[in-house]
């Protein structure tokens, strides 16, 4: 596993494992209009943690960098330093089996993999979604169907990652 170059097309500080060090806002030091959120960032929050590099992370992230450009666009006073939320940890292991931490409780087995089916059919939109995805997921579950699985190889182009000011 490897990092994104990020912080190299960025000519910003990085930590050991690649991730761009940002400040507390997600912003470059070198670059304050330039924000990085997700697993490509490094930042240790309010709390003194470090920011996970998971989707519900970047999400949050992504929703405070939003907050941050709209006050910078409208000069209203910047909103306090992110703080990251953990709302647990979840992951499936294999069929009908999962495991989960969600405020300090540990479970695992039948009842965690339908937990986990459950937190990623809610943020859905649409009633009708959610019935579609979680009625293809029994079926597969029940007919021991297999979804797509792609192996599909292609060639980077380079990218001129230079900045015209």
């Amino acid at each position: 596993m490897k990092a994104s170059p990020a912080a190299v097309w960025l000519k910003a500080e990085m930590d050991k494992a690649g991730r761009t060090i940002v400040e507390p806002n997600f912003s470059i030091s070198s670059q304050p209009e330039v924000f990085v959120i997700g697993d490509t960032a490094r930042l240790t929050d309010t709390a003194g943690k470090l920011v996970p590099g998971l989707a519900p992370a970047a999400v949050q992230a992504g929703k405070y960098v939003a907050g941050v450009i709209h006050k910078r666009i409208t000069n209203n006073p910047l909103p306090p330093p992110f703080k990251y939320f953990d709302a647990g940890t979840m992951a499936t292991i294999g069929r009908g089996k999962a495991i989960a931490l969600i405020r300090g409780f540990a479970f695992s087995g039948f009842i965690a993999w339908w937990t986990w089916g459950i937190v990623h059919i809610l943020p859905l939109i649409g009633f009708r979604n959610r019935i579609i995805v979680g009625l293809d997921w029994l079926w597969s579950y029940f007919t021991n169907a297999r979804g797509a699985r792609l192996i599909a190889t292609y060639k980077r182009k380079p990218v001129d990652n230079s900045i015209e000011r």
